[in-house]
């Protein structure tokens, strides 16, 4: 009877690896076949052995039994999601609807504790009684995405709409109870991470659904349609990558951000009023940084004419006026020491003149960008250099002349 036992966790842990590999990415869809599979044949296993056993092993038998409902409630569950992800709603919901009656007799069982059953075993049972409930909640959550998935797939936008609203809030609920239950050890934190991420997918599935809803309205021109279906779809893009940061292992989500991309890129390029849409998402560098991929002139010009200070020459006659009247000041300062000094010291005074003159053509050639920070710096660097070698020397000289 051992190894009977051994040979039924060999499998479900084999089942568990198939589920893992296919949840990865929706190419692994196949595998969620060879889970269900493997999952049967441990429930399969279980009743064989259950039927082996007399009245009296009431420890083995409760545990079989809640055991085999499990195994059961998976198969299910892996079948679901397969047919789920293959868009066959109504195969996906019979089966869900298995799912969720199984995992529910698994966990009547642990909770009705049947005569002459030990402590040692309600103990081991209710260590899975939490996850199990957890598990329920996600089923719950799985039966309104399949829904929402069958709304969106046959045009009903609105009612796919109002699903993935209530998705949205039965998942923060499961985040919520995964982040107490995690914190009190009721549940590992694998757990809680996942929750977060079907949680800001569903956001994202919510910003989609708002997307095409604002499509479907025919209300206002085609640019600010777009537009509007951009906020949404920018936002749901955004969602995608943070799901696929906290679940970093689900290519799922890497894959569903991929595809936000290329529609946001998709949108920006069918937009045809660029100055509406630059103003919109002034602030959002992605947006800015799609534009100019597709077209790099467009986008300059754009930005020059919005945004008069990334202008050149204009910034170069801004900064230009003010160093113009400290010229003259300069200038008619550097006159009047001339008219009162002979030529040596002239020279000696004037050449921190054309030292300020050196600095100040570089902070505006840096102010107008056609001098990067680390040329700015080597510039100066230079000017030093040379200039006070240059001073050092006329200072050397007019002593000596000063001497003899």
């Amino acid at each position: 009877m051992k190894e009977l036992f051994e040979e039924i966790n060999g499998i479900f842990d084999k089942a568990n690896q198939f589920k893992e590999q296919a949840r990865i990415s929706k190419s692994n869809n196949k595998f969620f076949i060879n889970a269900a599979k493997s999952y049967h044949k441990a429930g399969f296993k279980s009743n064989e052995l259950l039927s082996m056993l007399s009245d009296q092993n009431v420890d083995e038998k409760l545990q079989l039994c809640a055991y085999k409902n499990y195994y059961y409630s998976e198969k299910y569950y892996c079948l679901c999601t397969y047919y789920y992800n293959c868009r066959v709603t109504n195969k996906a919901l019979r089966y869900h609807n298995l799912y969720i009656k199984n995992l529910n007799q698994a966990i009547k069982q642990i909770e009705q504790r049947p005569d002459g059953v030990s402590d040692a075993i309600i103990n081991n049972l209710k260590s899975h009684l939490d996850t199990w409930e957890f598990f329920m909640l996600g089923g719950k959550i799985l039966g309104t995405a399949i829904k929402a998935r069958d709304a969106w797939d046959c045009n009903r936008t609105i009612e796919a709409f109002d699903y993935y609203q209530s998705m949205l809030g039965d998942s923060k609920k499961a985040y919520d109870v995964a982040v107490g239950n995690v914190e009190c050890g009721k549940l590992p934190e694998v757990y809680k991470r996942i929750a977060g991420g079907n949680y800001i997918a569903t956001a994202a599935n919510v910003a989609s659904a708002l997307a095409k809803k604002s499509y479907e309205n025919h209300f206002c021109n085609e640019d600010d349609q777009l537009l509007l279906m951009l906020e949404y779809i920018l936002k749901a893009y955004k969602l995608s990558k943070y799901a696929y940061q906290t679940n970093p292992e689900w290519q799922e989500y890497y894959q569903g951000s991929q595809v936000m991309y290329m529609t946001v890129k998709k949108i920006v390029t069918d937009i045809t009023d660029w100055k509406k849409l630059y103003i919109k998402f002034n602030i959002n560098s992605e947006v800015h940084q799609i534009m100019r991929s597709i077209d790099e002139k467009k986008y300059n010009k754009l930005n020059k004419e919005l945004n008069p200070e990334n202008n050149k020459w204009i910034k170069l006659w801004s900064i230009g006026a003010f160093f113009i009247l400290l010229g003259v000041i300069v200038f008619s300062g550097i006159s009047m020491i001339a008219y009162n000094f002979d030529l040596l010291k002239f020279f000696s005074i004037i050449l921190p003149s054309e030292f300020i003159f050196l600095v100040v053509g570089a902070l505006i050639l840096k102010t107008t960008g056609d001098l990067s920070e680390n040329g700015f710096i080597k510039l100066m660097e230079l000017v030093f250099k040379y200039q006070f070698k240059f001073y050092k020397k006329i200072s050397i000289k007019n002593d000596g002349d000063e001497k003899n």
